[in-house]
């Protein structure tokens, strides 16, 4: 309940300072593509402590009534709807996803992705966040959003998998780095969810693409850079007998 409180907290008291209906003031694309993209995420961050605050209020009434409640662990930990630090502070945008409306993203894995017509692990990602894209409604932003969330998903994925190597030099220097290395990366993944979440926020497909194109796609483009770096066979020799 405290933590339901405080996310409630945060979401009347942040959004004050950032709302996201200022995303489609006519005055917002007057502004340079660093105070866009800053504002996008700070304002989308707090956005999403709403969320928190009703899924949270929703598990007490869940674990109030003892249906919750796990007799092996003796806890009540057996729904969950969110794990806000893992969505906060995750590296993986797959995490993130993974953590956010749980019963949901359980519901998307056994119905949707474990019945995917394709044989390919992307196509089937991809299939997913267009059902659920499909399921949100027809405003182009939804789409926009799940598709740039779906691209992120499989660049983070060809990343994870490169640097799965002991030997991989990248790994290496991120070890290095420690936590401050750590929250860089966090931060980046962050900025770059909710720079996509945009979309999401706008809806409407022109304004969406107004706010891309005067954040100059810079989120987006890191996303194409590294789908193009990461999709080269670059290592595979090397690592074949890893």
């Amino acid at each position: 309940f405290a933590k339901c409180i405080a996310c409630g907290l945060t979401f009347t008291i942040g959004t004050e300072y950032f709302p996201v209906s200022h995303l489609t003031d006519s005055d917002f694309l007057h502004k340079g593509a660093i105070y866009i993209i800053l504002y996008g995420w700070i304002s989308i961050t707090i956005l999403r402590f709403k969320y928190y605050f009703a899924w949270k209020l929703s598990i007490c009434s869940i674990q109030s009534s003892g249906i919750g409640y796990s007799k092996e662990k003796n806890k009540f930990n057996r729904i969950d709807s969110v794990n806000v630090t893992q969505v906060e502070t995750s590296l993986h945008i797959k995490d993130k996803i993974g953590y956010w409306n749980m019963c949901v993203q359980e519901w998307l894995r056994k119905t949707v992705y474990n019945r995917s017509p394709f044989k390919s692990k992307g196509a089937s990602q991809l299939y997913v966040f267009m059902v659920s894209a499909f399921w949100h409604g027809y405003y182009p932003g939804y789409y926009l959003s799940f598709f740039f969330w779906f691209l992120q998903v499989y660049v983070q994925g060809l990343i994870f998998k490169f640097t799965k190597h002991e030997h991989s030099g990248l790994k290496k220097v991120f070890r290095k780095t420690g936590p401050v290395g750590r929250f860089l990366v966090a931060m980046i993944a962050n900025i770059v969810f909710s720079s996509s979440a945009m979309f999401f926020v706008v809806l409407d497909g022109s304004i969406g693409i107004n706010i891309l194109m005067k954040k100059f796609a810079a989120p987006q483009i890191l996303l194409l850079i590294g789908l193009v770096i990461f999709s080269l066979p670059i290592g595979k020799r090397k690592y074949s007998k890893t």
